[in-house]
């Protein structure tokens, strides 16, 4: 149901392990610090305030993370790939531009540099050196 309620955006993060992975991480450590600090304050130390400052801090993070995962990676698409040739353009050294070449073999599109085709999204990425496991 909620792969084909959001999308294939939504999919993508349901099939890999990353984003289930981090969520359960960082709940489990919010519930040990909710079970072995929040119990212990206020003291003489600390006060109440740090409860709140862990909670705080918990609900910040998984919303950026939400955040994260529901945007956009920098899809490359007809439409933009002028602008990403544009934004990233050849260096002619450490990306150089293949002359006669079609481009991406499944999207048909030029891939400007830095791009890649990601097999888990189903299309190509621009600044493909940053999109991540976790995301």
């Amino acid at each position: 149901f909620l792969r084909r309620a959001g999308g294939r955006q939504l999919g993508h993060v349901l099939a890999s392990s990353g984003p289930v992975l981090y969520l359960c991480v960082t709940c489990g450590c919010f519930i040990s610090q909710c079970y072995n600090v929040f119990s212990h304050l206020p003291n003489p130390y600390a006060s109440r305030v740090h409860c709140w400052i862990g909670t705080a801090h918990l609900v910040a993070s998984v919303l950026s993370f939400i955040k994260l995962i529901s945007v956009d990676p920098g899809a490359v698409t007809s439409a933009n790939v002028e602008l990403f040739q544009r934004v990233w353009p050849y260096d002619g050294f450490l990306y150089k531009e293949e002359r006669g070449s079609e481009g991406c073999q499944t999207c048909k599109i030029v891939k400007p540099a830095r791009s890649k085709h990601c097999s888990t999204c189903g299309h190509c990425v621009a600044r493909y050196d940053h999109h991540c496991f976790w995301t």
